[in-house]
């Protein structure tokens, strides 16, 4: 694989991994808005207890799924993407454009 298809490539995987973590923030603020209208149904005797705990269930697997992607996702294509970067502008000769 050519070192442009791997920069293109890494560059589409990290887009697609923020998006990911963003819709699963708001799969949690939803889940999250549900469990606390169900608790508050149940408070009021029109909902079941199994109805709460199966959203809060789900809340803590939302959360699960951020806090696993954050630690090891976010940094895993950081590190990736500077060691790719560094092999490949050492192999082009490549150096950063002047700013004026």
């Amino acid at each position: 694989m050519r070192w442009k298809d791997r920069v293109t490539q890494l560059y589409f995987s990290i887009l697609l991994m923020n998006e990911q973590l963003a819709q699963n923030d708001i799969r949690k603020t939803t889940l999250q808005s549900a469990a606390d209208k169900a608790a508050a149904a149940f408070k009021n005797g029109n909902a079941l207890r199994s109805n709460v705990d199966e959203l809060q269930a789900e809340v803590a697997s939302a959360e699960m799924t951020a806090s696993n992607s954050g630690k090891t996702g976010k940094p895993m294509y950081r590190c990736w993407a500077s060691s790719l970067a560094k092999r490949w502008m050492k192999t082009r000769n490549w150096r950063y454009p002047h700013r004026n």
